[in-house]
């Protein structure tokens, strides 16, 4: 019989620590990395993830160590489904978040572009009730002082962290955090500067404070990359935002990645040679599931806010718990896809409102509509719908001169490639002149064709499609079928296709 993979895990750190000499001159700790966690409670239906399965990944490894460093990269306070319901007339806006993270016991974080959904009223409430300290040597509050770092209580943030290890005999190493972020979500009221740039450049103002100096990145992976190239002296770049665990390594640093939604994380052994000024690192990855049990005292906090979402579940007239449908292969949601190209999950959708619509030939939306920025796979239940579509929204037919489709569709194709007005669409594909097709069929300027859209596209409230603010072309449109009957929200029209699919 095999062991189970807890057991396995840790026999191997037990080992790192009793079984191996203990070197005079060297000192030891760990870093715990989690990454673009917007879920509090474990997904795919229970069985991966949690942030109390990671408390007690945690204090698992504290049993061993003092030297427990707990690091966040980025992207944990949106988007999720509790963050966008209010509480006592209040938007949640990540107070879920902070909460089950503070009680974690989390240490360090930087910012991830998620983190500016919020407004920047609900941004700063949620900083100041973080308990844990945060670091970017690039971010900024864009002000009508100027750009400032942003405060926690009134005080800075800093540009870097250093932090003191000290062994049970007394020696001490400084290790040095810098965190930086890709300038994804360009809000108002905040100001990016050159993710490399400043980062090489507070880099070479702490390297010699320190024994060691870690990278805190949210960045694309091939920007990790670029990053590491600039950057020798950094062994390792502890990032976020692929949502996909990895391993990268790009001449002396390696950047490592887990799964989004803690459905993995990393344990990093690092030991440093006092001598030598040397670091070795051994990284495990560890796959987040039910063999972890939960933190009973970070379980509690996980499910009070459950109680929260699923009563305004039910008062909203969902079943969180019911299965719709299947996902054989994961239904890619990432921000990174559905506002780049065509994914599974966006033609679903799109498939949805068209089965919604008969008289309707092919359907689109703005992939900002989709905001679970996660890959789903397995049992898909009324609350992974709502969790991706957490705004809900009417559906609405639409009858577009030729001309005016085609403009659309190059819109979303092209201007909006990479931002929330990108198309997902069903039953629209351009040919290899270019030509936009509806069907096997040409779209042609002096014709009409119907399609069903979401009425946040109908009513002109998408960058760069305003001009579909045209009453004229749409009809009110009458479902039937759903739950509820009649019932116009995007969300049931999902639910009602995936259940008829199953």
């Amino acid at each position: 019989m095999k062991k189970p993979l807890i057991l396995l895990f840790f026999a191997l750190i037990s080992l790192f620590w009793s079984c191996k000499p203990k070197e005079s001159g060297k000192v030891e700790f760990v870093i715990l990395q989690l990454n673009d966690v917007y879920e509090i409670a474990p997904v795919e239906g229970g069985k991966r993830g949690g942030i109390s399965r990671v408390a007690t990944i945690r204090k698992n490894l504290l049993e061993k160590t003092p030297n427990v460093i707990t690091i966040l990269s980025g992207d944990f306070l949106s988007p999720s489904l509790t963050g966008s319901l209010k509480q006592d007339g209040v938007k949640i806006a990540g107070a879920q978040m902070v909460e089950a993270l503070n009680v974690l016991g989390l240490d360090y974080v930087t910012f991830g572009n998620h983190e500016f959904d919020l407004k920047e009223d609900d941004f700063q409430r949620k900083l100041d009730m973080t308990e844990f300290a945060w670091t970017s040597c690039n971010v900024l509050h864009h002000t009508e002082a100027g750009n400032v770092p942003f405060e926690k209580n009134g005080v800075p943030l800093p540009e870097y962290i250093i932090h003191t290890v000290k062994d049970p005999s007394g020696k001490e190493v400084k290790v040095g955090f810098i965190g930086t972020t890709l300038p994804f979500n360009k809000q108002p009221y905040v100001h990016y500067e050159d993710k490399f740039a400043e980062f090489e450049r507070v880099n070479n103002e702490i390297k010699d404070q320190c024994d060691i100096v870690i990278g805190i990145t949210h960045l694309f992976s091939h920007q990790d990359d670029s990053l590491a190239q600039r950057v020798q002296n950094v062994p390792m770049l502890v990032g976020g935002h692929d949502h996909m665990n990895m391993a990268l390594k790009s001449g002396a640093t390696t950047t490592y990645k887990a799964d989004a939604n803690a459905k993995s994380v990393y344990a990093h052994f690092v030991t440093i040679d006092l001598q030598t000024k040397k670091s070795t690192i051994w990284s495990q990855l560890i796959p987040v599931t039910l063999e972890f049990q939960p933190d009973p005292e970070v379980d509690a906090v996980v499910q009070k806010w459950v109680e929260i979402t699923d009563a305004s579940i039910v008062q909203m007239g969902y079943d969180a718990s019911e299965v719709v449908g299947n996902a054989s292969e994961p239904l890619d949601g990432k921000e990174s896809s559905i506002r780049d190209h065509q994914t599974n999950l966006g033609s679903l959708i799109a498939k949805s409102l068209l089965d919604a619509d008969p008289k309707a030939k092919a359907a689109f939306l703005n992939g900002g509509t989709i905001r679970v920025d996660d890959e789903m796979q397995g049992q898909i239940t009324q609350y992974d719908i709502l969790r991706t579509l957490p705004f809900g929204g009417a559906i609405t037919h639409a009858k577009f001169p030729g001309d005016v489709l085609k403009k659309i569709l190059n819109t979303g194709e092209v201007t909006n490639k990479g931002e929330g007005g990108y198309l997902q669409r069903e039953n629209l594909t351009q040919n290899e002149a270019g030509e936009w097709l509806i069907g096997t069929e040409v779209i042609q300027d002096n014709k009409s064709y119907d399609l069903v859209i979401p009425s946040f596209l109908s009513e002109g409230r998408e960058s760069n499609l305003e001009f579909m603010n045209n009453p004229a072309w749409y009809t009110e449109l009458q479902l039937t079928g759903v739950k509820g009957d009649n019932k116009n929200d995007i969300r049931d029209v999902v639910i009602n296709y995936m259940k008829k699919s199953r």
